[in-house]
């Protein structure tokens, strides 16, 4: 049962990375090319108060040690997903979800 857990989360993961990567890309699209899985409607707000809003965002972020902690969270989600692989016999599937579980954690954006 871990090991099928595992292996799901090693499988949602990249996709609600990419998800939220996206989010931002997708924002200002309208017409046709706003009607994809994921798409949200919005209203554009004051860009200097969403600037001033990030960088508040980004100074409280950067006061703790949240992103090295999830770092590190995310390393120990992928090793216990490549163990959970280590049952499963050598195959090019289990290659591929081998490389993915490296990208997803040694990223860096």
């Amino acid at each position: 049962m871990r090991r099928w857990l595992s292996i799901l989360m090693l499988t949602l993961l990249p996709l609600q990375f990419s998800w939220a990567a996206v989010a931002a890309y997708c924002g200002h699209e309208t017409g046709q090319h706003a009607e994809h899985l994921g798409h949200h409607e919005h209203q554009h707000t004051d860009q200097v108060k969403a600037d001033q809003d990030i960088e508040e965002a980004s100074a409280l972020i950067a006061r703790t040690d949240a992103i090295e902690r999830s770092k590190r969270k995310a390393k120990e989600y992928a090793e216990k997903a490549l163990a959970a692989l280590e049952g499963l016999p050598d195959s090019e599937h289990k290659l591929g979800l081998q490389r993915l579980a490296a990208k997803v954690v040694d990223r860096n954006y």
